[in-house]
């Protein structure tokens, strides 16, 4: 899965086909089952579980893509270190050395800077992210409660979401990320 999410298409087309699965598992639940029913705790820890793994394979996108442009900006920081400091150091009279000692630290300085503004970047994404699975654990538990003449905070309900549907998907996104490393 994690190889064919390369492509934004492919990636959105499983994740499509995982909530689909989600659903069509959810819809086949028996009328008159409660929120703790083995048989619900069961389909919505598994959907917890589908979003927790589709969440994981997103995150290590992202992070991939990060690194890569985190690789990036050490290249060009070292390429201003080298081609600037290469015309400076020659000069004479004592001022070469300490000229490209400030392009050292200028250059080390504006690739903290980008550095810094590319990893806050992929955190909002990741948390972007987890707020968007987030969203849609809890529609779907809720949509379930209510067509199960439940209320969306009925204690059984809210145990369902936050401790099963949510606690799975946690654990998967952690598992997988570990696997993906």
């Amino acid at each position: 899965m994690r190889g064919a999410s390369e492509s934004p298409d492919a990636y959105s087309k499983i994740h499509d086909a995982e909530r689909a699965q989600i659903n069509q598992g959810i819809n086949e639940l028996p009328d008159g089952l409660g929120p703790k029913h083995d048989d619900v705790v069961d389909r919505m820890r598994r959907a917890g579980a589908g979003m927790g793994t589709m969440e994981a394979i997103k995150e290590d996108i992202l992070g991939e893509n990060a690194s890569g442009e985190l690789d990036k900006i050490q290249w060009k920081s070292k390429i201003k270190y080298h081609v600037i400091g290469g015309f400076l150091t020659p000069v004479g009279g004592g001022v070469g050395d300490p000229l490209q000692r400030f392009v050292d630290t200028w250059a080390w300085n504006d690739a903290n800077e980008q550095s810094a503004s590319a990893k806050k970047a992929l955190d909002e994404k990741n948390t972007e992210q987890w707020l968007f699975s987030d969203f849609q654990i809890r529609h779907m538990v809720n949509h379930w409660a209510t067509s199960s003449g439940y209320a969306e905070d009925d204690s059984g309900v809210t145990t369902l979401k936050s401790r099963e549907a949510m606690g799975q998907r946690n654990d998967a996104r952690r598992d997988v990320s570990e696997y993906l490393k």
